[in-house]
């Protein structure tokens, strides 16, 4: 049950040494989900639902004085039928101190229920002397705390007892808190100016998906779903956005050029793929990286590249001088697995092979563009267009030949990598790393 504590003030005035007193042991707080005042409701005059407070008090022979229309005593619990606007009660016993209870500025609404809790004081041995305690903080919005009681936000006046010291604690979000006591006077009001001092989180970073919903990850630690706001130090983090079976990595790089009074924008965007199954060791892409239909060409790149561009030659190649001969689920080198998700990869250059080798290639047309069915062992197809390929800013072979790279490079041949090439035959052969060639993604 949430609880929403209201302002309270229990007042009693010093008088002399009393034997027997009542104490507010709960403050009095609205149940938003209680039906008492509705199901078991009181009219007054004007036909208006009253409010209802329930109190715990064991004192069947206790009275009620303030706006009260009906009370009612009920296994140790008496219910207080108030008028709508009512903001106190005066508790009255025989032997028994008078307590007035002042709800300001609250007031009790109608068809609305509270709760709160008097116990019976015995043998108080002090006078009760009592002052006010005024809290101010900054933030305005900051909770204030007094004895492990929640009393309110930004300025609060609890009525305390002065003859004990007093613990207030004084917290809120991207703020250290502040805590420690406090001795009152009966004198006069004690006031308390609170400042808490903001937190120096580092770097706020928003992180957000093109959906609502999707799953937010960083360096594998689930930290909800998009969006997040999130403060991050120094360093290098590896994020991932998950939706069904599509997982988008980044890399987050905070580096001190980066404003701390700033949030930094971060976008993943998922593309979610679809995939058959051919009855080979790979399940195979419908589509071609940056393609949205079968049929589309999609983007060319060069091998070992994760982004497509205006030109195709050997000056512009990064990977043509780079020794290395597997990219296939590379986060640095394979384009399939940084533009489609993380399961997503190049196919190798046995993969390529086992779809030329196994499967049944019959040349078609699918909406007017040029290519092959492939039909795999189990009786499945995928559409490959003939796509073609780049040289420099020009691209050859559209309609005609179909060129994909697969992930694997020849070990003695480090400007070279092995890609498929289809026309009438079909083959697997090395060329250049700086041609644009088409890739189709492959998944376990």
């Amino acid at each position: 049950m949430k609880k929403h504590i209201f302002f309270l003030l229990a007042v009693v005035f010093s008088t002399s040494v009393f034997s027997q007193q009542l104490k507010v042991v709960e403050n009095l707080y609205k149940d938003e989900n209680s039906r008492y005042a509705i199901d078991y409701p009181r009219e007054d005059f004007n036909k208006t639902l009253c409010g209802l407070i329930l109190i715990e008090l064991d004192m069947p022979e206790a009275t009620f004085e303030g706006d009260v229309v009906y009370s009612e005593y009920q296994n140790g619990v008496w219910w207080i039928y108030m008028l709508d606007g009512a903001n106190w009660l005066t508790v009255k016993a025989n032997e028994y101190v008078p307590l007035r209870l002042e709800f300001s500025p609250i007031k009790i609404e109608s068809a609305a229920t509270y709760f709160m809790k008097i116990e019976k004081v015995q043998n108080e041995s002090l006078p009760l002397v009592r002052q006010y305690l005024v809290i101010r903080t900054e933030p305005s919005d900051a909770k204030i705390y007094v004895d492990g009681e929640y009393v309110g936000q930004g300025e609060v006046a609890p009525f305390l007892p002065v003859h004990k010291e007093h613990h207030y604690k004084v917290e809120a979000p991207l703020y250290h808190s502040e805590e420690g006591i406090v001795r009152m006077t009966a004198d006069n009001t004690t006031e308390l100016e609170v400042k808490l001092e903001p937190m120096d989180l580092g770097y706020l970073v928003s992180i957000r998906t093109d959906q609502l919903g999707d799953s937010l990850y960083v360096d594998d630690n689930f930290v909800g779903v998009s969006p997040q706001e999130l403060y991050f130090e120094l360093g290098s983090y590896q994020m991932e956005a998950k939706r069904g079976m599509a997982i988008m990595e980044r890399t987050l790089k905070i580096t001190e050029n980066l404003r701390k009074d700033e949030t930094l924008d971060v976008l993943i965007e998922i593309k979610e793929y679809d995939f058959v199954d051919l009855g080979l060791s790979v399940k195979w892409a419908t589509c071609n990286v940056g393609a949205s239909v079968p049929e589309e060409y999609g983007h060319c790149y060069t091998w070992g590249e994760t982004m497509f561009k205006d030109e195709y030659v050997l000056d512009n190649c990064t990977t043509c001088r780079d020794t290395i001969n597997e990219i296939s689920g590379s986060a640095t080198y394979d384009v399939a697995r940084v533009n489609c998700g993380k399961k997503w990869r190049i196919p190798t250059k046995d993969e390529m092979a086992e779809l030329k080798d196994r499967c049944q290639w019959t040349w078609t047309e699918k909406n007017g563009v040029k290519g092959y069915e492939i039909t795999g062992p189990n009786g499945n197809t995928i559409f490959m267009p003939a796509a073609g390929n780049y040289m420099g800013s020009t691209r050859y072979n559209a309609g005609i030949g179909g060129l994909y790279w697969t992930a694997t490079s020849p070990t003695t041949e480090r400007g070279n990598a092995y890609y498929l090439h289809f026309d009438v035959d079909r083959n697997i052969i090395s060329a250049d790393r700086y041609y644009g060639l088409a890739i189709r993604p492959v998944i376990d």
